[in-house]
């Protein structure tokens, strides 16, 4: 499942705040409470960004607010990330840090960093389908986050981009976009892009620390690696046994319920990770019977049931294939080196 992290929804939210919009109305609207959107390393479907920016659209009848809101971005809204572009070396790099760690604020948007003999083009995609219906507020947003960052708070210098290009078509007037943006801007496009001439992306970022910048880079591709592991739908797999085992509940089947995804879709999902069901179901076995054994708090009997087995002779068996022990010997020799 593809998230995003709560920093774009409290960015929405501030926005909102400034036009009147009360922050608990919209929080209703979309199934988020005060306590998810607090603590900074939450993470939420993937969809609910784009949707807040529709809600918001729609209650104050203005067709410019993803606009609006773009242009409230600040470097802080996006925590590592915003920092890692602020010191990067050239405007260039920025958009190559935004294209390698774009998943840190969201895994729904792929960014593309097309470099031309005299002008780039930074493309922007969406990759999770359950954003398209509300690509345009999503896109708006994000490209008029896109030139806000570099225009005032990356360069510090009032540059803009030669055009832009928006694939959605718009019923009203583009002046103000354009006004905005400062370039021509064109709906209707093949894609979403944002064109660049290469000595404009070729500045320098005059206040970048060039001493904190690898050290920025270093810690962002530690989170990165943390999202993607947390994200796979391997890890999802995992999550769903651990909590379906209990009750003797954990096949297949219900995993793939659960994630509402087709038993066929999920198989295919975990071959393109080189894993399996059944090898996912056999490590979390393995894993709470272990940690079970460690903690000694349940007989071998109990431990056999909440782990999945309907006999304890089979968890014997299977135990012992796993590592060699039987339980009892495992509990044995683990009290003995405690």
């Amino acid at each position: 499942m593809a998230t995003a992290s709560v920093s774009l929804i409290n960015s929405i939210l501030f926005a909102a705040a400034k036009r009147g919009i009360e922050k608990n109305v919209l929080l209703d609207l979309i199934d988020l409470d005060e306590a998810t959107i607090q603590n900074p390393q939450n993470r939420v479907a993937c969809e609910k960004p784009g949707k807040l920016l529709r809600l918001v659209t729609e209650l104050l009848d203005d067709p410019y607010f993803p606009l609006y809101y773009g242009q409230q971005f600040q470097p802080s809204n996006f925590y590592i990330l915003g920092y890692l572009i602020s010191n990067s070396p050239t405007v260039r790099e920025a958009y190559k840090r935004t294209e390698k760690f774009a998943r840190l604020v969201g895994d729904g948007m792929r960014f593309e960093l097309i470099e031309g003999e005299s002008k780039s083009r930074i493309r922007i995609e969406l990759v999770d389908e359950k954003m398209k219906i509300d690509r345009q507020y999503c896109l708006v947003g994000c490209v008029t986050q896109q030139v806000t960052a570099i225009r005032y708070f990356v360069s510090k210098q009032k540059i803009s981009p030669l055009a832009i290009y928006f694939a959605h078509d718009f019923a009203g007037e583009i002046d103000e976009f354009e006004k905005q943006l400062g370039c021509k801007v064109y709906f209707g496009a093949e894609n979403y892009e944002i064109v660049y001439d290469n000595v404009t992306l070729d500045q320098p970022i005059t206040h970048a620390n060039p001493e904190l910048y690898p050290l920025l880079e270093k810690y962002a591709e530690a989170i990165l690696e943390n999202v993607s592991e947390s994200q796979s739908i391997s890890h999802q797999v995992s999550k769903e046994i651990m909590q379906l085992i209990p009750g003797n509940q954990a096949s297949l089947e219900n995993v793939a319920a659960n994630l509402s995804l087709g038993v066929r879709t999920l198989q295919r999902q975990l071959k393109d990770e080189n894993n399996s069901f059944n090898a996912l179901l056999k490590k979390v076995r393995k894993e709470m019977a272990i940690d079970h054994l460690k903690k000694g708090q349940l007989t071998i009997a109990e431990i056999s049931y909440l782990v999945g087995f309907s006999e304890p002779s089979v968890f014997h068996r299977s135990f012992k294939n796993w590592t060699g022990f039987t339980p009892k010997n495992f509990r044995k020799n683990n009290f003995a080196t405690a």
